[in-house]
């Protein structure tokens, strides 16, 4: 992904397929990089990964009614 993209998952792609960031310090660019002329790189090229952010938001149903205390009293 180029920097500043943002990937979105939910419904059977989050729940069904395993997903995440691989620890590894550069990459090989590949045909299956689709974006890879708009990147400005090419097939065979190694690419050194950066410092890499991911955030997770997800939606919880509220389950209990009970007030919850966080914190001292």
């Amino acid at each position: 992904m180029e920097p500043r993209s943002l990937l979105v998952l939910q419904d059977e792609c989050y729940n069904s397929y395993l997903h995440g960031i691989e620890e590894i310090s550069n990459d090989i660019v590949t045909d299956s990089v689709i974006n890879g002329k708009a990147a400005g790189v090419t097939v065979g090229q190694v690419v050194e990964r950066g410092t890499r952010v991911s955030l997770t938001i997800r939606f919880v149903p509220r389950t209990t009614k009970a007030p919850i205390k966080i914190g001292r009293n």
